[in-house]
């Protein structure tokens, strides 16, 4: 109260920063990109990460040697032959991490399953895999209400349906009608 001095009303809100901290890359990891439209590869730039292969069409060849695959945001089906190779590659113990599946990446061999992945946003989700590399200085209260919109996760894999092929769920999120943490944002 201006008029008296006295206190009338007070609020505290825990919040997190996301630190700036360059991402490394293990010396003896080979990494590839395939990234058609080119935006992924720029974003990673900025964040310094320089050091990944690009991948120019998703070939047995092109795939050979790589530990893992980044699919870039959006990324648009790939040629005749591309979506084997990937399975492939996986099913031989690569990995491959897809991003950003805001028009949904249907064409991969990981999302026969469940709605469509443009259809799932999720504001809260939750680490499974604490001790994996990606979750490193991560934990529950960073996935949550991010940006204007607080959408954390879109197109999340459903986990509850047999999603296989190599998938290790390292980020977990719910359902709105029930049903519990029934899809894997990571």
């Amino acid at each position: 109260d201006l008029a008296t001095g006295e206190k009338v009303f007070e609020q505290q809100q825990d919040c997190a920063v996301h630190p700036i901290i360059p991402l490394q890359i293990a010396a003896n990891a080979t990494i590839g990109l395939y990234d058609p439209a080119g935006d992924t590869a720029s974003k990673l730039e900025e964040l310094g990460i320089t050091q990944i292969k690009p991948v120019e069409a998703l070939t047995a060849e092109s795939l050979n040697g790589l530990r893992a695959i980044i699919i870039g945001v959006d990324a648009p089906a790939p040629p005749k032959g591309g979506v084997q190779a990937l399975s492939d590659f996986v099913e031989a113990g690569g990995k491959a991490i897809l991003l950003g599946w805001r028009k949904g990446a249907q064409w991969t061999p990981f999302a026969k399953l469940g709605p469509a992945p443009a259809s799932l946003e999720h504001t809260y989700c939750f680490v499974r895999a604490h001790d994996h590399p990606l979750m490193a200085g991560v934990d529950d209260t960073l996935l949550r209400l991010w940006s204007d919109d607080h959408v954390v996760s879109r197109g999340a894999l459903t986990k509850s349906k047999g999603v296989g092929l190599n998938f290790i769920p390292i980020v977990d999120a719910g359902a709105s009608a029930g049903g519990g943490l029934a899809y894997a944002p990571l």
